[in-house]
């Protein structure tokens, strides 16, 4: 059978074309499956049980094991079979799909949705039922919101999408996937997931480059800005008044934030005790490391590692460095974000406009609105 002989059947079959057009309608994404090259590597009891495709999700490559009539699984062979499945790719050195195979059925019922879901086995019941947590995605939340777009961008997706700004282009940026994952740190899920955030608020278009999947910016900086700003939150999950100002090391960065930042891009008086920006894990990281030479510097001064003295070992315990206290008596306050801030400003020592805005636009202060105005104006876009 000829390759376009077999495209051709697989694009007629009916229970195929329920598959896609399901997918489509939920995810808003055309599924192209294609048969599975490397199917001869499993055994006949398993080929005999499923038909193999493979797909993209998101732009992630997928393994579809997809029931065949009259060879009902129990939940415990599919658990079972997508691990001899992972298996068998791994001893075969296979691209490994891993958490990314798909079991594909016409019928589930309810007790056998639930244990599915107790497994993690993904699963999709076309026109029913799906249960892919590898996208983040719920079969309940899909069954009773379908299509509703996203109120807010995710943290991850919010600091791309502001990485992007900072760097800017003209009218319109036409980027390949590939280049757009690179720019990241972030996983390839995390990237995906973006991108259909992104999408679905309509700030960013599917496109094509030399061949190639990509996403088209469609509008310029400052009309995005405008269009997605409704959509992003403040980066700022909780602040902390501390008795010292934290040294930092390594690369580290210890960027301006709040109304101390504020004061720096604009005509604003700035407060007496600074602000600083970073995430949770950054902070952690700091005080871990500033605890350290605390400790040993105790420890050499007044001999405390060979000391039996519970006073000493008390003393040693309780040097903790970078306490909270009330705001009136603190040095510093630090804000913990959600994203780690991009440093697009670390030669002037100060967060980014974008999530400086975000932060303080619900400020009741009428000369902190005026100052983010005069911040905004000043934007090179």
């Amino acid at each position: 059978m000829t390759a376009i002989r077999q495209d051709h059947e697989l694009s007629e079959r009916r229970d195929l074309i329920e598959l896609k057009v399901y997918v489509e309608n939920v995810l808003g994404l055309k599924l192209r499956l294609k048969p599975w090259e490397h199917v001869k590597i499993l055994p006949y009891a398993l080929r005999d049980r499923y038909e193999f495709f493979v797909t993209e999700i998101f732009g992630a490559g997928c393994l579809i094991l997809k029931e065949r009539p009259q060879r009902e699984a129990s939940v415990a062979d599919v658990a079972k079979h997508i691990q001899a499945i992972h298996n068998l790719q791994a001893s075969n050195k296979l691209p490994d799909t891993g958490d990314l195979m798909i079991f594909v059925t016409d019928t589930l019922p309810s007790y056998d949705r639930k244990r599915l879901v107790e497994k993690g086995v993904q699963f999709i019941v076309p026109g029913n039922q799906l249960f892919l947590p590898a996208f983040g995605m719920d079969l309940r939340e899909y069954y009773r919101q379908r299509l509703e777009k996203p109120q807010v961008l995710s943290p991850a997706t919010q600091a791309m999408l502001i990485q992007f700004l900072i760097k800017g282009w003209h009218h319109q940026l036409l980027t390949t996937r590939a280049t757009f994952e690179k720019s990241f740190t972030y996983a390839k899920m995390t990237v995906s997931r973006a991108i259909k955030e992104l999408t679905d608020l309509d700030i960013v278009k599917p496109g094509k480059e030399m061949g190639e999947a990509a996403i088209l910016f469609h509008l310029s900086p400052r009309e995005t800005w405008e269009m997605a700003k409704e959509s992003m939150r403040t980066p700022v999950k909780k602040a902390l008044w501390l008795n010292a100002i934290p040294q930092v090391f390594d690369d580290t960065p210890m960027l301006l934030a709040g109304e101390t930042a504020l004061a720096e891009m604009s005509l604003l008086a700035g407060p007496k005790v600074p602000c600083y920006a970073m995430t949770a894990a950054q902070f952690e990281h700091i005080r871990e490391h500033a605890q350290t030479e605390k400790n040993a510097a105790y420890g050499e001064e007044f001999g405390a590692w060979g000391s039996t003295s519970k006073t000493a070992k008390s003393k040693l315990e309780t040097t903790a460095p970078y306490l909270e206290v009330p705001q009136n008596h603190a040095a510093c306050c630090i804000q913990f974000w959600s994203y780690e801030p991009p440093r697009s400003n670390i030669a002037t020592g100060t967060v980014d406009p974008f999530s400086l805005y975000l932060s303080l636009k619900d400020d009741h202060d009428e000369r902190v609105q005026m100052c983010l105005d005069e911040m905004m104006e000043n934007v090179k876009w």
